[in-house]
Formats: C-alpha cells, sequence, structure tokens
C-alpha cells in the first residue's frame, strides 16, 4: 500500500492588509496547518500578492490558492503573474505553481464569450 501524508490546511478570509494574512499564516504554521490556502473572489483581495508574502515570510508553510476565478483575468496576464510567483527568487507557490501551470497552459486555449470581451 502507498502512503501518502495527510496535509491540513485553513483557508484565510483573503481580506485586509497582507500584513495580517501574513501574520495569520503564521500562527497557522504554528498551531500545525501545513497549507494556507486563499480564494479569489471579488469580496477578497487578490490571491496572489499575499501568496507571495506568506511563503517569503513563513518558509516552513505551503500556499495556494483555493479558488482563481479564471473570468477576472486575460489569459496572457494571468500566465504571467503566475509564472512570477513560480520564479526561484520568490519560491512562493509550492502548491500554486502545478495548479497554475494547470490553468495557464488551459486558459491560453480559451476563448472569452463574446459578452466578456
Amino acid at each position: 500500500m502507498n502512503e501518502c501524508p495527510i496535509r491540513l490546511g485553513l483557508s484565510l478570509p483573503g481580506t485586509g492588509p497582507v500584513s495580517e494574512m501574513v501574520d495569520q499564516a503564521r500562527l497557522a504554521a504554528e498551531l500545525g496547518f501545513d497549507v494556507v490556502l486563499l480564494l479569489d473572489h471579488l469580496q477578497t483581495t487578490a490571491p496572489l500578492p499575499p501568496l507571495v508574502a506568506i511563503a517569503a515570510a513563513v518558509p516552513n508553510i505551503r500556499v495556494s490558492n483555493l479558488v482563481l476565478n479564471t473570468a477576472f483575468y486575460r489569459p496572457g496576464l494571468l500566465t504571467r503573474d503566475l509564472a512570477s510567483v513560480d520564479s526561484p527568487p520568490v519560491g512562493a507557490s509550492r502548491s500554486v505553481s502545478a495548479t497554475a501551470r494547470c490553468i495557464a497552459s488551459g486558459l491560453a486555449k480559451f476563448k472569452r464569450p463574446r459578452r466578456y470581451q
């Protein structure tokens, strides 16, 4: 039998200043969580900048997006932003990168419905 470790994740509210989200992520790491997740909705902060800040400030915790609302982004810009998050100097997206690559490659082929252009 192949055993996979169970990782515990915590979804942060994604509201308020980035510094507050970093503090919440530090607390999550202290409490034993392995992953911090942020979602992408109109009522929340854009998830990528805080995820980069969290990964830089709390290196012992993984970060990921819970949801990326692709309708908010143009495919090329989202691909660029996701590639930036995955850059070696940042080292941020230990969990984001696999999801990001799938989303970015899918978005490159995606055609927006006429009503969103």
